[in-house]
């Protein structure tokens, strides 16, 4: 399916007594099924429901069925030619999957009871849902290779003020800019023969790209151009040693962030030796660091960092460091971002997906989005999202590609909606 959906519970109880309509005359109306509740699964974009049989002697099977067509307007004369159902047995029932299910769309749950001869005895009245994905798959960009709409290993993305995209293409040498609603025509290539395997990249409140990358020389460096005259404007910043750089991002008052190994560091463009200062230090304590690998700096200039080997995020004051430093224990995470909701997205580098959290809940409210694969709306080795607006970019790098999702159904609300008509 070309889309991502949410775990969404919805627990729903009927009485027994007006849900059930008569076909014939087989089966005694005191013969019930009532369904408790119902849930999505992640994965398989199917319907899990929860079934009590009563009275069921008479009752030789029930099929579930779950389906654009609402048996209350039109009773079918053949359920077994319906795909998105299951026959069950006459007992207590829990967990009987419908689906997969389509995105936007209405459709009807309900259960039909058929006596020893096969014959149809009653159906119930239906569970109308409408099914919506919480993260709709829209468009994918590039694959594999080094000419232009080409990407090899890329390692990092970044949006910028006008909805242009920026990636680091790590493996090609290079650092690439495209219009989304014209990636062919706009794919636009800077620094072939300046970046070295780039590593972070970050665009300014001025439009000015900030990217990490090695010299020619091998030396790893912060490099600052203005896009519209890369040859005068490229300019580059060093520590002098053989720290080496990661990811990057801007900051409040004309700070810049930068991730180094164990570190994550700050300084200013127009100080840069007089105004560098690092914090954390190597380990697993509250502060500490394996890998600091993504940075986010918030509306109130709070530092985010994720590390991904750590499997945890650590949040910040950088006025009271010690006082303020706080981890969140979260999946493998590479990269991170927030919405206009005020989530956090993130990369799961080892499991291959997306996920979705609330900053002001447990670990609990985490939603997992996409899995293994080539597909859309699967990932090959994630590592990078950015946000322009209601479009949300994952930089898919296993698969060589960036793909596009659209963030405008899941700050709504519920996935699903149900009712009983």
């Amino acid at each position: 399916m070309g889309f991502l959906i949410a775990i969404v519970l919805v627990g729903m109880v009927f009485g027994c007594q007006q849900v059930y309509k008569q076909v014939t005359s087989y089966l005694p109306l005191d013969t019930h099924v009532t369904l408790n509740g119902l849930s999505l699964d992640p994965q398989t974009q199917t319907v899990s429901l929860n079934i009590t049989v009563e009275n069921s002697a008479v009752v030789s099977s029930y099929k579930i069925v779950c389906t654009t067509q609402n048996m209350a307007l039109s009773v079918p004369t053949d359920l077994a030619s319906w795909s998105l159902a299951s026959w069950v047995t006459p007992s207590a029932i829990t967990a009987i999957a419908v689906g997969p299910l389509s995105d936007n769309t209405d459709y009807y749950i309900q259960v039909a009871a058929y006596d020893k001869s096969g014959n149809l005895g009653y159906y119930s009245n239906p569970l109308k849902i409408r099914y919506k994905a919480l993260l709709p798959f829209v468009e994918k960009y590039g694959s594999r290779g080094t000419s232009a709409g080409q990407f090899s290993d890329p390692s990092a993305i970044a949006t910028d003020a006008n909805g242009l995209v920026w990636i680091a293409d790590l493996s090609n040498d290079r650092v690439v800019r495209f219009n989304p609603s014209d990636f062919s025509g706009s794919f636009t290539v800077f620094g072939a023969d300046v970046f070295h395997e780039p590593q972070g990249i970050a665009v300014d409140s001025e439009g000015l790209v900030w990217v990490t990358a090695k010299n020619n020389e091998d030396e790893s460096r912060i490099f600052r151009f203005n896009p519209g005259d890369f040859t005068d404007t490229i300019t580059s910043f060093s520590t002098g040693n053989l720290i080496e750089f990661g990811d990057i991002a801007t900051g409040l008052g004309g700070w810049m962030w930068v991730s180094l190994g164990n570190k994550i560091a700050r300084f200013k463009p127009s100080d840069f030796s007089g105004s560098f200062e690092s914090f954390g230090e190597f380990g697993s304590n509250v502060g500490q660091f394996i890998v600091a690998a993504g940075i986010y700096v918030d509306k109130n200039g709070l530092i985010w960092v994720s590390d991904w080997i750590e499997g945890r995020v650590t949040r910040f004051d950088p006025s009271d460091f010690s006082g303020t430093v706080t981890a969140f224990p979260l999946p493998h995470v590479s990269s991170i971002t927030f919405d206009s909701a005020g989530y956090l997205w993130g990369v799961d580098r080892y499991a291959w997906r997306v996920f979705r959290w609330d900053p002001t809940t447990s670990r609990d409210s985490l939603v997992y989005l996409g899995k293994d694969g080539t597909q859309n709306g699967e990932f090959r080795y994630p590592v990078g999202l950015a946000i322009a607006g209601t479009d949300l970019f994952v930089l898919d790098s296993g698969n060589h590609r960036v793909q596009k999702f659209d963030l405008t159904p899941g700050a709504s609300g519920p996935v699903i909606n149900a009712t009983a008509p």
